[in-house]
């Protein structure tokens, strides 16, 4: 703490408080004037320190200029003389050290008039800051190199000198903008990120929850589900480790992965999905990345809480993860399929995988079980892939009910999600329900048999819904049971049992003759 001191001892806190036998009294004849100026920081530490706050202090702390100080002690000794009848003796000792000169500010009049926004000349700029005493040098055309006075510490920078300009020129001077306070368009705030926000969000309220991996994974980990075929991996050229060789080709390995690890630690149901960037070598060319969807359902997550005791089939994985791709394309605004045969499928289709390739660079659609494997198709084109994972790779985590997981490209999913449907009027006449139970090859899918009645049907025909699939001594060997509920309404009338029973046996004369189906007993 700096204090001020003669031969006897401290007199005064420097530049916070004076001391007791310094003052002036009654009687007091003879008066020593001192001037100085003190560090803001040592003031400002030993204010803090005693918890004395004075108008010295103050002042002091935030900066005073130290050529005032001979001029200081003039003022004060006037002022004496002047008020108090005083006379100056002695002589004045002065200890004073020039304070270091202050560096020029560049200051350019273009970007004085582009900040401010108004037409103000060179010259008038120059005008003010000589009014201001602040030693203006406008030598280099463009640029004023302005040079201010020791008593203005507050004058530091370019924005600095744009604020003095702005304030002798006058701040009623300068037009308020006319902002558009509108929302911006969805462009404007990075329309891809709010779309994965939008895909994350329709997920989470599925009851799905969100996984996060590294980028990079193990070689041992990719060689599991792509055959040891890791000539499209991107390398890392230091990895932290060994498990961090690569850069990841698929989400579906880390995703299969974390499954394991809960599983491990007894968690025996989830529903997780992972939205995240995927990177591959392509034969020619720099490497490649893209964004990828990764779902993945194990144990009876599709039931609700009080049905979770047995064990899922592989029919309910497979249902459920159809159920989600299906529900979230619906969220998306994918159009329904078209299964009459006319056009290109549109929305989500799901095909049996053909073979080990796929037209998605990085999927791996060897890893399905056996006529367990589909490849997903958004409009027609080819998106991802699905399916039951081979039981070889389930064991490698101990998992031995099916396991069922879904990748699909990101793009794709996004194509709809700015489209505006039009509106539809909503039904006024009622829809009329018609069950339909049929007996049929083991071979013949849904999707042959939606296929024939989207052929088959009239236009009356607003939904098809597959609510139940049976197996067993009953039907025969080679055979199962499927049952479909059948909506029928027109738009412009009611339609009476005579019409309705009249379209249902249009579709399943359709169906006996193409696909050579039984109808069970009590159906049409």
């Amino acid at each position: 703490m700096l204090v001020i001191a003669d031969a006897a001892g401290p007199v005064a806190l420097a530049g916070i408080m004076g001391g007791e036998h310094s003052g002036v009294l009654d009687d007091t004849e003879n008066v020593v004037l001192e001037s100085a100026c003190f560090d803001r920081a040592g003031v400002r530490r030993t204010t803090r320190l005693l918890g004395l706050h004075t108008e010295s202090s103050a002042r002091f702390e935030r900066g005073v200029d130290r050529n005032l100080s001979g001029w200081a002690a003039r003022r004060a000794a006037a002022l004496l003389a002047q008020l108090a009848g005083g006379r100056p003796v002695g002589r004045v000792l002065d200890l004073h050290r020039p304070a270091d000169p202050r560096s020029p500010i560049a200051c350019r009049y273009d970007r004085i008039r582009a900040l401010l926004g108004i037409p103000i000349s060179d010259d008038e700029m120059i005008d003010i800051f000589r009014a201001l005493e602040l030693q203006p040098d406008a030598a280099r055309p463009g640029v004023c190199m302005v040079t201010p006075p020791s008593f203005r510490g507050d004058l530091e920078t370019e924005a600095d000198l744009t604020e003095e300009v702005a304030r002798i020129h006058g701040l009623d001077r300068i037009a308020t903008p006319t902002a558009d306070l509108r929302r911006p368009e969805a462009e404007s705030q990075h329309r891809r990120a709010l779309a994965i926000s939008r895909l994350r969000d329709i997920l989470t309220g599925m009851g799905l929850s969100e996984i996060m991996n590294y980028s990079f994974t193990s070689e041992k980990l990719l060689g599991l589900f792509n055959g040891g075929r890791n000539q499209s991996c991107v390398p890392i050229a230091n990895p932290l480790t060994a498990d961090h060789g690569l850069l990841r080709q698929a989400l579906t390995p880390q995703l299969v992965e974390t499954l394991g690890q809960n599983r491990a630690r007894q968690v025996e149901t989830a529903a997780v999905f992972e939205i995240g960037r995927v990177f591959f070598q392509p034969p020619r060319g720099p490497a490649a990345e893209a964004d990828r969807l990764a779902l993945g359902l194990m144990g009876p997550a599709g039931r609700p809480e009080l049905d979770r005791r047995r064990p899922p089939t592989e029919e309910e994985m497979l249902l459920w993860i159809k159920g989600i791709l299906t529900g979230l394309c619906r969220a998306l605004k994918f159009a329904a399929p078209d299964t009459s045969g006319k056009s290109a499928p549109l929305g989500l289709t799901m095909s049996p995988l053909a073979s080990e390739e796929v037209s998605v660079t990085g999927l791996f659609p060897s890893i399905f079980a056996p006529q367990r494997g589909f490849e997903l198709k958004l409009d027609g084109r080819p998106a991802g892939v699905a399916g039951l994972l081979q039981r070889e790779l389930r064991r490698v985590w101990r998992i031995n009910e099916p396991l069922a997981i879904a990748e699909i490209a990101v793009d794709p999913l996004l194509a709809h999600l700015d489209s505006v449907s039009a509106p539809q009027p909503a039904p006024v006449y009622p829809a009329v329900r018609r069950d339909l139970a049929l007996r049929v090859l083991q071979n013949i899918t849904h999707e042959q048999i939606n296929n024939v009645i989207a052929r088959t049907a009239p236009k009356e025909l607003t939904d098809v819904e597959l609510f139940d699939i049976f197996e067993g001594g009953q039907i025969g060997k080679g055979y199962k049971s499927m049952a479909y509920c059948l909506t029928y309404r027109a738009t412009e009338r009611t339609l009476t049992d005579d019409e309705v029973n009249r379209m249902h046996e249009q579709i399943v004369a359709g169906l006996r003759d193409e696909l050579r189906v039984e109808v069970r007993d009590g159906q049409a």
